[in-house]
């Protein structure tokens, strides 16, 4: 009985597996190896089925995700495009985990990254997967990983910016932030419409477009001090509402009444005031009360 050296796709160790099986298992973490076994054609030509490794994989790399070890995840994503770089999961999925792993400042150049391999992967969804049913199941998995993060990303910049208020430019760098990773959501849109065409058009792009336009709307309520960033958003919101018209002619294209959002911008400060203020004034009164208690007053 002869032993094959091989290396466990989970943990990486170096174990040997009898190689009259067809698997084994790890002596470390116990996952279950399948051999690649090599098909003979009749050309003489000499191929390696890696279905049942690639199936492996695809179970790694699912279960970190959901488990969201995202490092994992992505080097299991990876050892799969090496085998199958037509994979759209593992081309998509290996760079959109990348970015949970960001520092702040990597953020902005990461979404153009995911941007582009968006773009790629959805060329690879359309060749590789025929039913348009799994096809809409698949883009609305992207979709609502893309949602997800965007709103992550969100609030972690907002946290951070709140936390260095006082530096020079953290206001234009919280808006460039912000904005950009609002754009991974008109982008994504863009691109189903762009490489599917019409024929989904009318849900996930729409789906994602409007979702777009409430962070839009949320980003000019946080910014509607400064004029510039309320025009340049209102202008997108007015784009990509029209885009919507074309599928949905009923939407309702927001109004954005700039001069209400400044209003309550500008009543924001006396309301924090007014508060701060009756604290203020219970936490003297209920100090006065305690100090006569004592006999101190």
């Amino acid at each position: 009985m002869g032993m094959l050296p091989v290396k466990c796709p989970s943990c990486g160790a170096n174990v040997e597996i009898d190689e009259n099986r067809e698997f084994g298992f790890c002596n470390y973490c116990g996952t279950k190896i399948i051999q690649e076994k090599i098909v003979v054609e009749h050309r003489g030509e000499v191929s390696i089925d890696n279905t049942e490794a690639i199936k492996n994989l695809f179970v790694l790399a699912r279960r970190a995700k959901d488990n969201e070890e995202y490092e994992k995840a992505v080097g299991f994503y990876n050892d799969i495009l090496l085998k199958d770089p037509t994979s759209w999961e593992a081309c998509f999925y290996s760079c959109f985990l990348d970015l949970f792993s960001l520092q702040i400042s990597e953020i902005e150049s990461a979404c153009k990254k995911i941007e582009n391999c968006v773009k790629e992967s959805l060329q690879l969804l359309k060749t590789s997967v025929i039913e348009k049913e799994q096809v809409e199941k698949c883009l609305a998995d992207i979709a609502s990983d893309l949602c997800a993060y965007v709103l992550i990303g969100y609030n972690y910049s907002k946290s951070y910016y709140k936390a260095n208020l006082l530096q020079g430019n953290s206001t234009a760098a919280f808006y460039s932030r912000a904005k950009t990773l609002n754009g991974i959501l008109y982008s994504f849109g863009d691109s189903i419409v762009s490489v599917f065409g019409d024929d989904f058009a009318d849900a996930t792009p729409v789906n994602v477009w409007e979702e777009a336009i409430k962070n839009s709307k949320t980003i000019i309520n946080e910014f509607g001090l400064i004029s510039e960033y309320v025009n340049v958003e209102s202008e997108i919101i007015k784009t990509y509402a029209n885009k919507i018209k074309k599928y949905e002619p009923n939407y309702n294209i927001p109004i954005i009444n700039v001069e209400a959002i400044k209003k309550e911008q500008y009543a924001r400060p006396k309301k924090y005031a007014v508060i701060i203020l009756v604290i203020g004034i219970v936490a003297g009164i209920c100090l006065f009360a305690y100090a006569k208690s004592l006999g101190l007053i």
